[in-house]
């Protein structure tokens, strides 16, 4: 004897993009809360970091810029040759 299938709701396009839209907001908002802790931790350890070794800190910063400028001068040396 055959068994009965359970009966189909046709959903619409409408339904569908809600509940897709639906989908992709809580997507969104979650990943918008774990990004929100990630820089919260990453400013206390900066932080921390800062005040227990000032020089070190100082010594960081200036290297990244130096880095940074140097990267930056070669790629409009190169972008404009």
């Amino acid at each position: 004897m055959p068994r009965a299938l359970p009966a189909r709701t046709s959903a619409t396009a409408n339904d569908i993009y809600r509940s897709s839209l639906s989908a992709a907001e809580h997507s969104f908002r979650v990943t918008q809360h774990k990004i929100s802790r990630a820089a919260s931790s990453l400013n206390r350890s900066v932080r921390r970091f800062a005040d227990d070794r000032p020089l070190h800190f100082v010594g960081v910063v200036a290297g990244v810029a130096l880095v940074a400028g140097a990267a930056l001068r070669i790629w409009r040396s190169k972008r404009y040759a």
